[in-house]
């Protein structure tokens, strides 16, 4: 909004009704607002789904999806000819939400039961009957906390995306499952990791209430570099080799978002975006495969039958936590727990800090507590990898999407994690590789959002984004040195110290790569 001396004008996004014309529409160049035209208006505040004007006298006046405390507390918010519009449990934004997280779902189970096949050494079908529906019943406990947390916060609040942390399922495997199994059997790894993930638990939730004095002495920059750092390596450069190894399925999702999400085209209908990525996956990845003679991907290693019992209730795994509580050999998991748990407050913070950079301001501690929760709840349920706050925020912020696509997200995770027929008609309708589109979507969309702070001068803009892509570095040096380390260990050509010398001479200097990824995430 702009105010002239004769008239107020308005132009912008206007999907929640923000640009005060009494309707959804967008406007690309600016027009004045009817609706003000006799009044006197003295400030405008414009936030992300509503505008907030000062009448003259003082009287302040709404337009769009208020939150409830943009007016004051002695103020109506319904107030003459500018009420706000009441929100609706689910928005259309929601169901793009749902469509991406449940994208994530899918993709973390499958390659949760084929790890924990390979891995942990246990059954596919005890994979199905205990570790799935575990995680599943942390998911939608982390994802309805969640869902709460921006219930409260607001109408335009949207909610922080959760599930079963990437980072430490890695490394719950590498250096808890792997080790406890060559020592003492599958059954004792999965004791140990059900212990490391209660116990990661713990220590969140013991950190929980001085993480908001740590917060408030963190530089935002910092915290914007961390999850920039996390979207972009994590997501965008995750995805991005499976987006371009499987074009016939995972180019037209993500053509689909770029057009829907990056330059506001709207789908016949006014349909999702999320949605219609899906459609597009779904219905042109065969046709496209069979035009060139592409073979689809195979069914993944490692995944239950679909034969089972059609709904598998998550089970209580207190005998289990029990022994593995009292028994001494779990005591050497305890320096793996402690970094792992402080690894996922900072990331928790991170996400926070990207949730206040888009007008959205979580308690820290309560989102601390939460995802402490749902891996606890998890554990006692069979789940033995934690959870995390994923990255993710502001792109669904874009979307549209508020708090019910965390509650909608949960409920398809739990009916997904708990039933092998609908995971295996889930893989067998939408291809795998299609979602890697909308996940590489995601990881780009969080970038954008971290070199966008909202503060001061030009300048300050200006230092901000000096500092996140400077915070860039540790991380992307992370992911050069894994990539060289995975290509020398799949390559088994010789030592691996005879491969960085080879490199070395051709100008990459992998060691000291490896040297400034230590502590990427913190640094």
């Amino acid at each position: 909004h702009a105010r002239a001396p004769a008239a107020t004008y308005a132009w912008g996004r206007g999907d929640d009704g923000q640009l005060g014309r009494g309707d959804r529409s967008s406007l690309n160049a600016a027009k004045p607002l009817a609706a003000l035209a006799d009044a006197s208006v003295g400030k405008v505040a414009c936030g992300w789904a509503h505008s907030v004007f000062v009448l003259e006298g003082g009287a302040p006046a709404a337009r769009g999806q208020t939150p409830p405390r943009a007016l004051g507390r002695a103020v109506s918010r319904r107030d003459g000819p500018v009420t706000p519009r009441r929100a609706f449990m689910f928005k259309r934004g929601d169901v793009d939400g749902i469509c991406g997280q449940l994208l994530g779902v899918v993709l973390s189970f499958v390659v949760i039961a084929r790890l924990s096949v390979a891995i942990v050494g246990l059954n596919a079908d005890v994979v199905a009957a205990r570790v799935l529906p575990g995680c599943a019943a942390a998911t939608a406990v982390g994802n309805g906390l969640f869902a709460l947390q921006a219930y409260f916060l607001g109408p335009d609040a949207t909610a922080n995306p959760h599930g079963v942390s990437a980072v430490l399922l890695a490394v719950v495997l590498a250096q808890v499952a792997a080790p406890e199994r060559a020592a003492a059997g599958p059954e004792a790894a999965y004791e140990a990791a059900l212990f490391t993930a209660s116990l990661v638990g713990l220590i969140e939730l013991a950190c929980a209430p001085f993480v908001g004095a740590l917060k408030r002495r963190m530089p935002a920059a910092a915290l914007h570099a961390s999850v920039a750092g996390q979207a972009l390596v994590g997501l965008a450069m995750g995805f991005a080799g499976d987006v371009w190894a499987a074009p016939a399925d995972a180019l037209g999702p993500l053509v689909v978002c770029f057009c829907c999400y990056g330059a506001n085209i709207r789908l016949p209908g006014n349909a999702p975006g999320g949605l219609g990525a899906v459609v597009v996956g779904a219905a042109l990845g065969p046709p496209v495969r069979r035009m060139f003679g592409v073979a689809a991907a195979g069914e993944a290693p490692g995944m239950p039958s679909s034969t089972l019992a059609a709904f598998a209730t998550p089970l209580s795994a207190f005998s289990l936590l029990k022994r593995a509580w009292t028994s001494p050999r779990s005591l050497r998991y305890i320096p793996v727990a402690l970094p792992l748990a402080l690894t996922n407050v900072f990331n928790t913070l991170a996400q926070v800090g990207a949730a206040s950079n888009c007008g959205d301001a979580y308690d820290p501690g309560m989102s601390v507590a939460a995802d402490a929760f749902a891996t606890l709840a998890g554990a006692c349920l069979g789940s033995p990898f934690p959870t995390g706050v994923f990255v993710g925020q502001p792109a669904f912020k874009q979307m549209g999407a508020r708090h019910a696509y965390m509650l909608g997200s949960g409920l398809a995770a739990l009916f997904v994690g708990c039933s092998p027929a609908a995971m295996a008609a889930a893989t067998a309708a939408f291809p795998l590789a299609a979602g890697a589109g909308f996940l590489l979507w995601i990881g780009i969309a969080v970038t954008a959002s971290a070199f966008a702070p909202d503060q001061g001068r030009p300048s300050g803009r200006f230092a901000s984004a000096a500092a996140v892509a400077m915070g860039l570095v540790p991380v992307l040096a992370n992911w050069g040195a894994q990539l060289v380390v995975a290509s020398a260990a799949a390559a088994r050509g010789g030592a691996l110290s005879n491969t960085l010398e080879a490199l070395a001479a051709q100008g990459v200097n992998v060691r000291g790569l490896a040297a400034l990824a230590q502590g990427s995430l913190l640094s």
